[in-house]
């Protein structure tokens, strides 16, 4: 998805997080 935790990758537990 967006990734707005890493921004770089897609959407992980760490961008939920």
């Amino acid at each position: 998805n967006s990734g707005i935790g890493l921004g770089m990758q897609g959407s992980t537990p760490l961008d939920v997080a």
